[in-house]
């Protein structure tokens, strides 16, 4: 039903989306977004989307949150499926600018939370890792849609780099290419606005901590930075400039090298850590070419 309240944005009502703005005692919840639960007189009761709980807030300072800013041409709908939210469907937003879906999320004491995603509401067409249990920083895929996503969740806070703790606010996104088809899903540590990353501190390898010898590389971690060694399965792999197929090679690895990688994208490339330069694990058929790294 729609509501007229004092001081909002006219014919808000139960359910729409809105957006704060003008909090002066609170400046760094203007901005943040979510759904409007219930009206108490003069407030909204309102689900924050950054996942730091409900709030009421003052009619005032809610306006309604304008689809544009997100974008049309909505490919469709994707709703995160989390132990934070006790396993309910939450819908996620669709940033049209960087065509991918996103999620906020705070982590409770245990620091750790699991997801996976599911297409138009059903759980039939679920987007889940290959390997479950996992960061997309341990370099896991995504599977589906499909309905064989029972118990198969991304563990956000199960490597290092997601620099999780308890009461940290991560957005989880959920990344598309030009056709709509799903490339991968990552997240990020962001401010408590929900809004800005959070710099994740990188301290480079001193070559003396590293041992390049002829098609090997061994990358010792000794300022504690996270690696993970694959295997070149393919005849030859290119190691190029920055993690596109368009970008200029600058080395090559044979089959059997070993190479360790200190960063992975969402959509599969590998930066190496004791040379410089980006290796992409699979080729999912493009060029006529698979899997290249193990």
């Amino acid at each position: 039903h729609t509501v007229g309240v004092s001081g909002s944005s006219p014919g808000l009502a139960v359910g729409d989306r809105v957006e704060l703005h003008s909090i002066k005692a609170r400046p760094e919840m203007n901005g943040l977004t979510g759904r409007l639960v219930a009206q108490q007189d003069d407030r909204w009761h309102i689900s924050l989307d950054n996942g730091t709980g409900d709030k009421l807030v003052k009619a005032k300072n809610v306006r309604r949150y304008q689809v544009d800013a997100v974008g049309a041409d909505e490919p469709q709908k994707f709703q995160i499926v989390g132990s934070w939210l006790g396993w309910m469907p939450r819908e996620m937003l669709w940033d049209k600018a960087q065509r991918r879906y996103t999620a906020s999320l705070q982590l409770d004491a245990s620091a750790r939370a699991s997801f996976q995603i599911w297409a138009d509401g059903d759980q039939r067409r679920c987007l889940y890792p290959d390997r479950p249990g996992s960061s997309f920083h341990h370099g896991v895929g995504c599977r589906g849609p499909d309905g064989a996503g029972l118990n198969k969740h991304w563990v956000i806070g199960s490597h290092a780099l997601d620099q999780a703790s308890a009461g940290a606010v991560f957005e989880v996104r959920l990344q598309l290419n030009e056709h709509g088809v799903v490339r991968g899903v990552d997240w990020a540590r962001v401010d408590a606005s929900g809004r800005e990353p959070v710099q994740q501190p990188r301290r480079d390898v001193p070559a003396a901590a590293r041992q390049i010898v002829g098609d090997r590389d061994d990358a010792a971690s000794t300022l504690g930075i996270p690696t993970r060694t694959y295997e070149v399965v393919h005849d030859a792999v290119y190691i190029r400039k920055s993690p596109s197929l368009d970008a200029a090679p600058i080395g090559q690895r044979k089959r059997g090298a070993r190479i360790v990688a200190v960063e992975e994208t969402f959509d599969g490339w590998v930066k190496l850590d004791a040379a410089k330069g980006w290796i992409i694990k699979d080729m999912q058929g493009h060029r006529g070419l698979h899997q290249l790294l193990s």
